[in-house]
């Protein structure tokens, strides 16, 4: 079905991984009218195209977004674009904003737990649940320089992300902790996204859950080593903050 509707523009979550970008993925796909796909420009799903089409895609992105939007079978198409995604990813959402695309920017305030989340989602290759009767008992050993390594990595992107987001009139805001985390919460925080994007709001689920519910101290077997490196090592705001936004 190719998708001709040109009342509405679309939309672009733009943020990192491990900030709840899959929950709000999926809450926003309860409304009949949105099409949210997943990372578009992800290298691992590129990898599944052939060379000459990952070319193409890369060159051309907004093209490429396009033929995407009018592929959707809803009126109002949506993606996931992480800084790491493409060389110019801040020039791809610029470019949509000027075009009349919404963008929403999610973020992560505990920046140690979506390390954490992320080194570990890493290992497993597992991102989401959606089993409830499957619950996770790895235990993980995890590299002090490791963490240094993605805190100056996710620290870098945010501060590309914000630069980006300066240079855009008006885009929405969602806080993991503030806005997703309590389930109670979603149907006034994605109603405010719909009202941003120019829709009536909907009553909205999910069936995606924490990928692994336990604590970091219960599945990091060196969790107290590490807080300890990064007190010593001068990343105590990192550790205030991590414990601030549990």
């Amino acid at each position: 079905m190719e998708n001709q509707n040109t009342k509405y523009p679309g939309f672009v979550i733009f943020g990192q991984g491990r900030s709840g970008s899959n929950l709000l993925r999926t809450l926003l796909n309860s409304h009949p009218m949105i099409q949210c796909d997943n990372e578009l420009f992800n290298p691992g799903r590129l990898a599944q195209k052939s060379k000459f089409d990952r070319f193409v895609i890369r060159t051309f992105p907004i093209n490429y977004i396009h033929n995407m939007q009018k592929r959707a079978d809803a009126e109002i198409y949506g993606f996931k674009l992480f800084p790491f995604h493409h060389k110019n990813a801040g020039g791809i959402v610029k470019k949509l904003y000027l075009q009349g695309w919404k963008i929403i920017h999610i973020e992560r305030r505990n920046i140690l737990k979506q390390i954490f989340s992320g080194i570990i989602g890493s290992i497993t290759q597992k991102f989401i649940r959606r089993d409830e009767n499957s619950s996770p008992d790895q235990i993980y050993q995890i590299a002090f320089e490791e963490v240094i390594y993605e805190y100056n990595r996710r620290k870098t992107l945010l501060t590309t992300e914000f630069e980006v987001l300066s240079g855009i009139g008006n885009y929405c805001s969602v806080i993991y902790e503030d806005e997703l985390r309590d389930p109670k919460k979603w149907n006034e925080t994605i109603g405010r996204v719909f009202h941003f994007i120019g829709i009536e709001p909907v009553v909205v689920k999910s069936s995606i859950l924490i990928t692994d519910p336990r604590p970091d101290s219960e599945r990091i077997e060196n969790f107290d080593e590490i807080i300890h490196s990064l007190n010593e090592a001068g990343y105590s705001k990192v550790v205030e903050d991590y414990y601030k936004y549990l």
